[in-house]
């Protein structure tokens, strides 16, 4: 082995003491060869993939507002808040507000609604639900939880004096009857507008039955299950109930790529949620249905098969919609991209939001592929300072 002596380095060139080192080994000590090591070869970006959004961070506003059917009061001490926006579900918030804050006596559950805007941008509009209060010998907090109104929907119910059959029919007319329904019941008038895609979408259901005692909001979530024709749905900051035959920019005109907007990427590989053979069954009336991919008898992956109950589809007509419906989404192996984006990439809905298709390159190992995707969940945590932390889910 060296051995250094006073004046000499072992990190190279002169030291302070003056004196001075060498790179090259021991002369005395043996040297693995080179050639046993394995060689990692870590690709670079090809130039048709480079990123295109040149980006810089610049300070984000968030106002939370909370009243009792208007905005009244500014929430300026919030903490940690979390805001999660669904393209399938219904939107939601979290925060928590300290005990001793004079504006948590003003947050009632089931009463207050929750508006939070983005750079005077209006994004959110929900009802606070659940709560938890929690003391310590050190003070306590309070911690809220908010959702849209597509949430709310949930809670309200088809009865039997309804009328919730329809035959060829615009699914827009479909969710006016409904909202109508429940909207007029008594104190039951959230003043939910119809928007975007009244009073005709273009997409037209056969048959339609909801049964006495489903909820508004997944009634016309099986209505997206059909092999006809899909489309997307939302109830709006501003109460307008928008319907889309597909949200968002289509086809893809902007770039989300992997070590350029994105710090880091997880996919997940959903194997368990594939079949390429389903059997499901309906209400009394219909007969079970099995349906095949029709290459399944030389599929190399062999049979998989999915066993599904929907003892809302009263009508055979509906039970083998739906089933065709979905073998094509599960025939094919589900991916799903979590995405953490640089902070200050995300410039707000206008930039990317639900819906939107866009090309992501990935780079690396085994997952060298430039795709197209669609962004199905957004999640942002603001910091309190300027700054905001984004998440997307692309699939």
């Amino acid at each position: 082995m060296t051995i250094f002596t006073v004046g000499e380095s072992e990190v190279g060139g002169q030291d302070t003491l003056g004196g001075t080192y060498s790179l090259l080994p021991d002369p005395f000590t043996e040297t693995e060869d080179p050639s046993d090591e394995p060689t990692i070869s870590i690709p670079t970006t090809p130039p048709e993939w480079a990123f295109l959004d040149q980006f810089q961070h610049s300070i984000v506003e968030y106002n939370y507002v909370v009243g009792d059917g208007s905005p009244e009061f500014v929430l300026s001490y919030i903490q940690n808040p979390n805001l999660r926006f669904n393209l399938k579900d219904n939107c939601s918030v979290s925060f928590e507000l300290n005990q001793l804050d004079p504006l948590a006596a003003n947050v009632t559950e089931l009463l207050t609604d929750l508006w939070i805007y983005r750079n005077k941008e209006l994004i959110f509009r929900g009802r606070v639900g659940p709560s938890q209060d929690k003391l310590d010998s050190n003070g306590g907090y309070v911690s809220f939880a908010a959702i849209d109104y597509r949430g709310v929907l949930k809670r309200r119910f088809f009865y039997d004096d309804n009328t919730t059959f329809w035959y060829d029919e615009d699914v827009s007319r479909i969710i006016s009857d409904c909202l109508s329904m429940i909207q007029g019941r008594t104190g039951g008038n959230y003043s939910i507008s119809e928007g975007i895609g009244f009073p005709d979408l273009g997409v037209i259901r056969r048959e339609v039955e909801f049964n006495p005692g489903t909820n508004f909001t997944d009634s016309i979530d099986t209505l997206q299950e059909s092999k006809l024709r899909g489309f997307d749905w939302e109830i709006d900051a501003d109460l307008n109930l928008n319907v889309w035959a597909q949200r968002g920019v289509s086809p893809a005109s902007k770039l989300l790529e992997y070590n350029g907007a994105m710090l880091g990427l997880t996919r997940d590989f959903k194997t368990d949620e594939f079949a390429n053979a389903v059997r499901a069954s309906g209400g009394e009336i219909p007969e079970p249905v099995v349906i095949e991919d029709i290459n399944v008898s030389i599929d190399p992956r062999g049979r998989w098969e999915l066993e599904v109950s929907w003892p809302d589809s009263e009508t055979q007509e509906i039970l083998e919609d739906r089933v065709e419906y979905l073998l094509e989404q599960v025939n094919v192996v589900p991916e799903q991209y979590s995405a953490d984006l640089v902070n200050g990439f995300w410039k707000g809905p206008s930039h990317f939001w639900l819906g939107d298709e866009v090309v992501m390159p990935i780079n690396f190992g085994r997952l060298s592929v430039s795709k197209s995707v669609r962004v199905h969940e957004i999640s942002i945590s603001p910091d309190g300072n300027g700054g905001e932390n984004v998440k997307m889910v692309l699939k």
